[in-house]
């Protein structure tokens, strides 16, 4: 049975191909984002309006999508500029996931043992926030993983290597089964 998109058009730009792309609900994303509702992610998704600055900018550390990729055609290949916004993006990305690790440690450091003099209630608040601080750390890596992914996907060289490989081996093609199935196990 052929799948069926859940959109109407094709994006216009390559942010919200990008965005179409990514395996998580609109909700999930604006929760990530720290948005107060998923109807902004909605219209990103669909092409109805574009994220502001500051939305891009954790679009591309949470996602791997970069910033200028909303005022690019979907056709247009990825420039310098973007593996530079990429980048960027990582190292924001590792620079707020090391302030969550050192909040997690401030958090468990400050918590007051089972029975001792602070109240029960003080005890619970800080297990709540170390999980929640947890859940963080956990999206981080996701996104992180898949913008190295993305990254990789996205790489001019790649997709040279990728056609080179295809045109290589279309006479070939126990090889080019064989090569196919050494990517999957790869995940490349």
């Amino acid at each position: 049975m052929p799948l069926v998109s859940q959109y109407k058009t094709e994006p216009a730009t390559l942010g919200e191909s990008m965005l179409r792309d990514v395996p998580a609900s609109v909700a999930k994303i604006a929760t990530t984002l720290g948005l107060r509702s998923p109807q902004s992610v909605q219209w990103w998704r669909h092409g109805t309006k574009l994220p502001g600055p500051e939305s891009r900018e954790r679009l591309a550390a949470m996602y791997g999508i970069p910033v200028d990729a909303w005022s690019r055609p979907v056709t247009e290949e990825p420039t310098a500029a973007s593996s530079a916004t990429a980048t960027a993006a990582a190292l924001v990305s590792a620079s707020a996931l090391a302030g969550i690790h050192a909040l997690l440690r401030e958090v468990r450091s400050r918590r007051p043992a089972p029975g001792a003099d602070a109240s029960s209630m003080d005890y619970f608040r800080s297990v709540r926030l170390e999980a929640d601080l947890l859940r963080q750390v956990a999206q981080f890596e996701q996104a992180a993983e898949a913008m190295d992914d993305r990254i990789i996907r996205m790489n001019p060289r790649w997709a040279k290597i990728r056609d080179g490989l295809a045109d290589v081996l279309a006479h070939y093609p126990e090889a080019a089964e064989r090569v196919a199935a050494l990517l999957d196990r790869l995940d490349v």
